[in-house]
């Protein structure tokens, strides 16, 4: 009797470039997702542009789902030379996460040497 030629969880490596790619589209959608849901995204854009941040979201979980079923392959990436590309993106993300949303004010703009012309001092 012939055996099996089925691949058991075991024997499929992890694609950890697959993995991380994953996880940071996830992020970014739900970063995403949380400022609209917060309302400090008009900090950043015209609230009537928040339906497109919240489509934008949504096609990055989907693309994140497309990109979830390469995780267990059997000849993974190589992940040689992305993770400096992987920390460039994450960083984004680190800054949205952990610095707080706040309006831009005059105080802001008062020791930068902008004036009513928009030249400096």
């Amino acid at each position: 009797m012939a055996k099996s030629a089925s691949i058991t969880a075991e024997d499929r490596p992890i694609n950890w470039p697959a993995m991380i790619e994953t996880g940071l589209l996830v992020i970014t959608a739900a970063l995403l997702l949380t400022k609209v849901s917060r309302g400090v995204m008009i900090f950043y854009i015209h609230p009537r542009y928040n339906w497109l941040v919240i489509a934008s979201a949504l096609v990055l979980l989907g693309i994140a789902g497309v990109r979830m079923q390469r995780i267990f392959v059997e000849h993974p990436e190589r992940l040689v030379g992305r993770l400096p590309i992987y920390f460039l993106l994450a960083l984004p993300l680190l800054f949205g996460t952990f610095i707080p949303a706040q309006p831009l004010d005059a105080s802001a703009l008062a020791g930068r040497g902008v004036d009513a012309l928009g030249v400096g001092n």
